[in-house]
């Protein structure tokens, strides 16, 4: 037998580097499990998607865990809108090692393995809401049968009015379900601009001055973008409602805690709001929540004054007035003045409420804020790049809160708070 050519042998050598792949690739292909089918199919998928949920849920326990005490699995599974027995312990449905690399280990292995892309370092800033956060839990607790009194949110315990519940039915069946103009319908608006001139002695242009929002919490997000930005300072009196700092965080500025004392009634003190705008040169907004969330102080007409005195002295601070509980006042004259009346305080503030806690009103998601036109309109602004228009159907109920309920049926319901 004849020697291979020299030409033959450098032919077949070429091929040697393959070998190895060669090899494994059989060594792959013979391991590989036998196909599943039905049920069984069925069973891995399930299986598949509950580990994947289940790593979403320490993904976020991991980010969060600075801000929270614990973590149940009613809790998270409420936070992240899941069945809580999708984040219990898995069964495997696999009955052998070589099955289960091929389904069930290679998911999870992949999400313990490989880290998400990066959220916006903003956020590492922010806490999630507390108020959201326990009245989520509340719901589940609800869901699973529970009875349970809550106290995390400002809602109150009855019914919005007959004739509001009819204006939001009237509406829909008219045919009024589409979008309205991002401020709100002209009819909402000047139902607004009427009863702060009637009620608060205070003149909008329902036009070019009032915003109605989805809530009056987007309203104070609103109101802070426009007013302030990075760099500024937001001065929050305390005690506070949780959500102040976060928003003051959001906008970029930093938020400066003023203290007041219990022998003050938890209200603002002239002499240190004083001193604290002095020591901080950089605030912009003073977030002035009168009557208080969540204290229930009112700042009276003369301690308003007495405010605004302070202010006159620093003249580029703008005051995010948040309103919304000027309807539940235990005083004994029952009234709260709007800070936006006091003199040469008109052009620097903004002033924001709603129909949640008058009118019981919280789940129709209506707000507004009334300023200034160069605020109102920074307002519209942004809220034309985020959520558009608020309900059209809401509105609607609104006008008639606004137009329709007498003034008696507060004060008749309000004890009950």
């Amino acid at each position: 037998q004849q020697p291979p050519a020299p030409q033959q042998i450098e032919e077949t050598m070429a091929y040697y580097p393959l070998l190895p792949i060669i090899a494994l690739a059989l060594t792959l292909l013979t391991s590989l499990p036998s196909p599943v089918e039905g049920d069984a199919y069925d069973d891995l998928w399930t299986q598949y998607m509950q580990q994947t949920e289940a790593a979403k849920y320490e993904s976020t326990v991991s980010r969060r865990e600075r801000n929270l005490d614990h973590w149940d699995v009613p809790t998270a599974a409420a936070y992240l809108g899941l069945h809580p027995e999708t984040l219990k312990p898995l069964p495997t449905y696999a009955s052998s090692e070589s099955s289960t690399d091929t389904s069930s280990s290679s998911s999870t292995s992949t999400s313990e393995s490989i880290e998400p892309p990066p959220l916006n370092p903003l956020l590492s800033q922010i806490k999630p809401s507390k108020t959201v956060e326990v009245f989520s839990l509340v719901k589940q607790m609800e869901a699973e049968g529970e009875s349970v009194t809550s106290l995390c949110v400002g809602e109150p315990d009855f019914a919005p009015p007959s004739c509001v519940l009819d204006a939001a039915t009237a509406a829909m069946m008219a045919g009024q379900t589409t979008y309205t103009a991002v401020t709100g319908t002209s009819e909402l608006r000047s139902a607004i601009a009427l009863d702060l001139k009637s009620r608060k002695g205070v003149d909008y242009n329902p036009v070019t001055e009032i915003v109605v929002g989805n809530g009056a919490k987007q309203c104070v997000y609103q109101g802070l973008l426009a007013a302030c930005g990075v760099g500024d300072e937001v001065i929050i009196p305390a005690p506070y409602w949780p959500s102040y700092p976060e928003m003051a965080l959001l906008v970029g500025a930093t938020p400066v805690i003023l203290e007041t004392a219990v022998t003050d009634g938890y209200l603002i003190n002239p002499a240190e709001l004083e001193k604290c705008l002095e020591g901080h040169p950089r605030a912009k907004v003073l977030m002035l929540c009168n009557p208080s969330n969540p204290t229930g102080g009112v700042h009276s007409a003369e301690l308003l004054a007495e405010i605004a005195q302070v202010l006159s002295r620093h003249p580029d601070v703008v005051v995010l007035a948040d309103e919304i509980y000027e309807r539940l006042v235990y005083t004994p004259d029952g009234e709260t003045t709007a800070f936006a009346s006091l003199p040469n305080m008109r052009h620097r503030t903004i002033t924001v409420n709603g129909l949640s806690k008058s009118h019981a009103m919280t789940g129709f998601r209506v707000g507004y804020l009334a300023a200034p036109a160069h605020f109102a309109k920074a307002a519209a602004t942004l809220q034309g790049q985020i959520t558009s228009c608020a309900s059209s159907v809401s509105q609607a109920a609104a006008v008639s809160a606004l137009t329709e309920v007498d003034e008696s049926w507060l004060p008749q319901k309000s004890p009950v708070m």
